[in-house]
């Protein structure tokens, strides 16, 4: 028997390591890494993206922005508030993120100027300028970072907001309880979740997250199934989680408080270690594309305001004119 052994229990080893292998390939989340370092490229090349090849009825185009301002910028942290919506989040939960330096709201497809000024950021060019069309190629400079994630309904998508940090301290409120908490190579991480509706319409699910320390193997559970990876220990802001519902073309956004420091909303979008001094970042989350509407034009642009596009209407006003001259041609009363 000894003689058999060894093959057998090397031939175990090797089923056992395929499985591991298996399984961790196939429930790696979509994790992006943004950071000023990050390349600012899509994920898939944008012409393939545009095709709507990867879009079915469970599958959304999320662009995401981070922008880099400068801290306490007047622009971010007062004027663009007064056309961001902030009610679209329950009491209770504006209550908790404010409780936690956060500060989040929605703005609709009827863009305003402070907000594409600042999307718009630039030495170039004049921040007086009012846009309503902005192209892909025009946001790679260092100032805004934007990706493309393509996301399944519940597939579990990452979007690292800061660098990893050495040791941090970070100070929250859980309904009502104080508390604080030291990480060591700490980074910043907002978890999303889509899930499409028949209206076209899609539901984001936010759940801000501290990833911290070495990656190492555990069991994730996920979508009522198990499955081995390798991540690094966390720690989510459950009261912090939040659910919003989006036509394709809108914005949510969120920031920190700068007058609260030291707190969760400072950690992910306060950077201290920028080369141009202390910044504040703006996330910014948008569906571009589903099944039922596509955001995008011909030539590649993004239309920040849909009704400047000219693109439905004139598919509109096509189909009316054909419409008309059906009616007129079968209609006996117009003496034609």
């Amino acid at each position: 028997m000894s003689q058999f052994a060894s093959p057998i229990r090397f031939l175990c080893a090797v089923i056992c390591l395929t499985l591991g292998a298996l399984a961790f390939s196939g429930c790696q989340s979509n994790m992006l890494l943004l950071t000023k370092s990050t390349p600012n490229t899509p994920v898939q090349d944008d012409d393939f993206l545009l095709s709507g090849r990867l879009a079915n009825s469970e599958t959304v185009l999320l662009e995401v922005f981070i922008v880099r301002c400068p801290f306490n910028d007047p622009e971010l942290n007062s004027t663009l508030w007064k056309d961001v919506d902030e009610q679209v989040f329950s009491a209770a939960l504006r209550r908790e993120l404010t409780a936690n330096g956060f500060r989040a709201g929605l703005i609709g497809n009827q863009l305003p100027s402070s907000f594409l000024r600042i999307l718009k950021t630039r030495d170039d060019v004049d921040p007086s300028q009012i846009v309503t069309t902005i192209r892909l190629d025009e946001l790679a400079n260092q100032t805004v970072v934007r990706k493309t994630i393509a996301s399944r309904n519940g597939q579990k998508n990452e979007v690292n907001v800061s660098n990893v940090k050495k040791q941090s301290t970070i100070l929250f409120n859980e309904n009502g309880a104080l508390g604080g908490e030291t990480f060591n190579d700490g980074q910043a991480v907002m978890v999303i979740r889509t899930q499409t509706r028949g209206d076209g319409s899609v539901t984001l699910d936010l759940l801000p997250e501290v990833q911290y320390g070495q990656p190492r193997q555990t069991f994730q559970y996920d979508a009522g199934s198990v499955t081995m990876a390798t991540a690094r220990p966390k720690r989510a802001f459950d009261s912090l989680h939040s659910e919003i519902t989006v036509q394709p073309g809108q914005f949510v956004v969120m920031t920190s408080r700068p007058e609260m420091s030291g707190n969760v909303g400072s950690f992910f979008f306060t950077d201290e270690e920028a080369e141009s001094g202390t910044e504040q970042k703006l996330l910014c989350f948008r569906v571009s594309y589903t099944q039922h509407n596509d955001m995008y034009t011909e030539d590649g642009t993004l239309p920040m305001d849909p009704s400047d596009s000219g693109l439905a209407a004139g598919k509109c006003s096509e189909e009316d004119a054909k419409e008309e001259k059906e009616e007129t041609e079968s209609d006996p009363s117009t003496g034609e």
